[in-house]
This record gives structure tokens, C-alpha cells and sequence, in this order.
């Protein structure tokens, strides 16, 4: 597909990070230590280059193996925050008329840099604007929401957009937040598994009650479910099995959000298998299509 390069830059340079298809993963022509499965492409964008295992083919163009996806933070400050986020919808709407397939923007609450507290709010919003760009929340922390109330935005969501919506969780990132609502960072990844699998239940019709050390359910189904049959899930994953664990267990993707960092990179090649054992032993499948990698991405105008 055509890519506006010129937007492609801007998008980038503004602080989001592209993220690959699966097995197609950027970063620079150097490719970390192996080894690699057989068909693990590694690819190079400021280059153009890519690399399969450690050859290097100079002719291939990157943009033409990725599934063109925007993760957004998106990284601001407190001033004139209305038209930032109004800047932050343009871009959306950009990127639905270039073509790239998903959107992604996750919630933060104490940074006083990352400002979006609701990515369900600002998705339904960005689903608006635009017609075809699937809107994934990257990731909603589970551990600070009821799990009913989190199924039910989602559900709404999904009905706003047309069926575009795509559910990311996670278990909650800073500590600082955690800290100002008062969570134990010790509970927050039990937590997330255990809301988790409260949510898949809830939007596949169940009615059921549920009693935790954090939530209660008396007797709780949703009113609508989902638009689509069978809604795009993924889990967040860094360095720890946790995350690929997680995603084993339920049969659903991942978003590979520690990939910027060396130690990122060169946990990849492991990774996988963290997620493969999970779904085994839980009855499940897991498919590296619905395996996402962030990337921070620089095109450059010419390969010079």
C-alpha cells in the first residue's frame, strides 16, 4: 500500500512509535543475537534494509512488510490541552484516509505528560472521524477499574465504531499511579489475569455471579454485547513471562511494549514460547499474527 512518507515522518517524529506486523520488527541494520526461528524477519527502517536471521537483503523495503499501525501515548502537557487533543484526532483521521490499519493510545493518570485517562473516551471520539482504522485501547490498567464497568465501555465502544474496536489490557505501568489509588504493585498482575477472565465471560453472554477480594458480581450479564463476534484482544508484555503468560491463558494476542529498550529487543526471540506453554496448558491457541511489536520508527528522505 501507499504511505504518505512525508506523514509517516511527522507521526513519528511527534513522539508515537509504529508497530509491526508479526515477525516483522524494526529497529536498526543490526540485528541482536539469535538464534531465531526459522521464518523470525528482522527489519531495519532507517535504512530500508531487512534482515532475515542474520542476512542482510538491502533491497527489500520495510513498509512493505508491516502492517501499519500507530501506538500513541500520546505525550503532552496540561497546557491548551483541548487543542492538543483535537491535534491528536486530526491525526487519526490522517491516518484512517493513508490506509494504516490500527490506532492505539493507552491510559496514564499521574505523569502530568500523558494525558489521555480514558482511551475509551478518546476512541469514541476518534471513531467519529474516521471510517476504516480499527481503534485499539493500548492498554486499558485493569487492576484500577471494576471489570463489569471496563466490558461495558468496551461493548459501547465497539457499537460507536462499527465493530473497530480492539481491547488492550495490562496490568498498569507506573507505580505512581498505583500509588495515588492506593493499589499494592504486588496484587496488580493477579488482578489484571483475574478481571480479565471476568471480562471475556461477560462479553460472550454470560450472567453469572462472582465474588473477589476486589470486585463483586451479583447476578451480572451485559444489556448488548459486542457488535463483533469475536472482538481483537491483546495483553501488554515487557521483559517478564508475564504478559505472554496472560495471553496463553485466554487464547489472545500480545502488544510487545518494551521493544524500544535493548533488553526488549533481545528478549523477543524467547518470548514467544512464555505464551505457547500458557495456551497448551490451558487448553488454548495462540497465533504470532496477533503478536504486536512496538517500534520507534525515523524515516529518512533519502538513504543518505
Amino acid at each position: 500500500m501507499a504511505i504518505d512518507r512525508r506523514t509517516f515522518v511527522a507521526a513519528t517524529a511527534a513522539g508515537l512509535a509504529i508497530s509491526a506486523a508479526p515477525r516483522t520488527m524494526a529497529k536498526t541494520i543490526k540485528a541482536p543475537p539469535g538464534p531465531f526461528p526459522a521464518d523470525f524477519i528482522w527489519g531495519a527502517a532507517t535504512a530500508g534494509h531487512q534482515v532475515e536471521g542474520n542476512n542482510v537483503n538491502a533491497d527489500c523495503w520495510l513498509l512493505e512488510n508491516i502492517r501499519p499501525t500507530i501506538y500513541s501515548e500520546p505525550s503532552r502537557d496540561a497546557v491548551n490541552s483541548f487543542e492538543l487533543w483535537r491535534s491528536d484526532l486530526d491525526l487519526v483521521a490522517q491516518l484512517d484516509r493513508l490506509g494504516f490499519d490500527e490506532f492505539w493510545v493507552g491510559e496514564h493518570h499521574s505523569t502530568g505528560w500523558e494525558m489521555i485517562a480514558s482511551p475509551e473516551m478518546f476512541l469514541a471520539s476518534a471513531a467519529m472521524v474516521t471510517n476504516r482504522i480499527k481503534l485499539g485501547t493500548g492498554v486499558v490498567s485493569l487492576p484500577y477499574h471494576h471489570p463489569f464497568n471496563v466490558a461495558q465501555r468496551m461493548v459501547q465502544l465497539d457499537h460507536i465504531s462499527q465493530g473497530r474496536a480492539m481491547f488492550g489490557t495490562g496490568p498498569g505501568a507506573l507505580p505512581s499511579d498505583a500509588r495515588m489509588l492506593n493499589i499494592d504493585p504486588m496484587t496488580q498482575r493477579d488482578r489484571q489475569d483475574e478481571a480479565l477472565g471476568v471480562i471475556i465471560r461477560l462479553m460472550r453472554g454470560e450472567r453469572f455471579s462472582y465474588e473477589s477480594d476486589w470486585f463483586t458480581l451479583n447476578d451480572a450479564g451485559l444489556q448488548i454485547l459486542p457488535h463483533q463476534e469475536d472482538m481483537p484482544m491483546v495483553t501488554a508484555s515487557s521483559l517478564s513471562p508475564s504478559g505472554m503468560t496472560i495471553a496463553g491463558k485466554y487464547g489472545i494476542g500480545v502488544l510487545s511494549i518494551a521493544s524500544n529498550s535493548s533488553e526488549g529487543i533481545q528478549a523477543l526471540p524467547t518470548q514467544w514460547q512464555f505464551a505457547e506453554d500458557s495456551a497448551a496448558k490451558h487448553g488454548q491457541t495462540v497465533n504470532r499474527a496477533n503478536w504486536r511489536v512496538m517500534m520507534s520508527w525515523h524515516i529518512a528522505e533519502t538513504r543518505e
